[in-house]
């Protein structure tokens, strides 16, 4: 156990330190660019808050990994550290979600045409207020997942081993709430993300068939766009259902002795990774200059 203990702990510090480097570049890049004269870009605005909440996320889940590794189970103080850390991971995961979904609805109402009156709605909505939203979406996460802190029962059990007995404790949650909250945090955003991702997809289709007829005002560059649009919202919508089926399987009840915790925590942890690389590769300008970057780096590296 020991030796899967320290193979734990050298790959969470590994791996986190992938999803910050990551997430950073996306931050410094984007900060730069955020702000042109008097007026937002929006993605990359997303694409910047989506970054900073990554590696808060990677810090609290690395705490969250070695006080499941490292805390002894018979210790009765870990209610106040469960409370923080499982505040902490909620809200993360809450408040990611959301701007997932703010990030698709902006693809999605930036490469669709639509004359409908609720999709126009949308688009000035996302256009006008997208900061204010993403403001709204990072104070409403707060304010649900704030209480879900309290919900949670540590349950003492008793252990027989050998002939010693011995007093170990299981986080259990109220599954009430956690229903609750999942409608909010988890399947609301999931809706909007596939919303987007169905009405982008049959505007591509739309734009197909323009093309076969030849109408004008229908080119490649935009079939490349909604493509590209269509292949990162399905990315997103993977991910977060991975990372959400493995948050619900972790919080469900269970014991800190239990060793496929590690398992669980493990593919909990992978997911600023991953959202960050997805950000990099639907972003061509983020990729051109990451690319020069790396350029710069291995000529000075063969230079020396």
């Amino acid at each position: 156990m020991s030796s899967l203990k320290a193979l734990l702990s050298i790959g969470t510090f590994t791996e986190g330190a992938i999803a910050i480097i990551l997430n950073s570049v996306i931050v410094a890049i984007n900060g730069k660019r955020v702000k042109t004269g008097l007026k937002w870009n929006l993605p990359e605005l997303s694409q910047l808050v989506m970054g900073i909440v990554n590696i808060t996320m990677r810090c609290s889940t690395a705490s969250q990994i070695l006080f499941s590794i490292y805390w002894p189970s018979s210790c009765s103080s870990i209610k106040e550290l469960c409370s923080t850390l499982a505040f902490l991971h909620q809200f993360h995961m809450c408040f990611s979600f959301w701007l997932t979904a703010c990030l698709c609805a902006y693809y999605c109402t930036a490469i669709t045409n639509s004359n409908h009156r609720l999709f126009q709605w949308i688009k000035r909505t996302l256009s006008s207020h997208l900061p204010s939203l993403l403001l709204l979406s990072g104070l409403g996460s707060l304010l649900l997942t704030f209480p879900l802190a309290f919900q949670f029962q540590i349950i003492p059990q008793q252990i027989y081993s050998g002939n010693s007995t011995f007093i170990e404790y299981a986080l259990s949650y109220n599954l009430l709430w956690v229903a609750i909250t999942s409608i909010f945090d988890c399947f609301l955003p999931f809706f909007f993300i596939f919303l987007s991702m169905i009405t982008t997809v049959f505007s591509l289709i739309r734009h197909i068939r323009k093309m076969k007829h030849n109408q004008s005002g229908y080119a490649r560059p935009k079939l490349q766009a909604h493509t590209s649009a269509i292949r990162t919202m399905l990315l997103f919508l993977t991910l977060s259902t991975v990372f959400y089926v493995s948050e619900t399987l972790l919080y469900i009840e269970h014991s800190f002795a239990d060793p496929t915790i590690y398992i669980k925590l493990l593919t909990v942890t992978i997911f600023p990774t991953l959202e960050a690389t997805i950000i990099i590769q639907a972003n061509p300008q983020l990729r051109k200059i990451i690319s020069k970057w790396f350029c710069r780096v291995k000529s000075q590296e063969n230079g020396s």
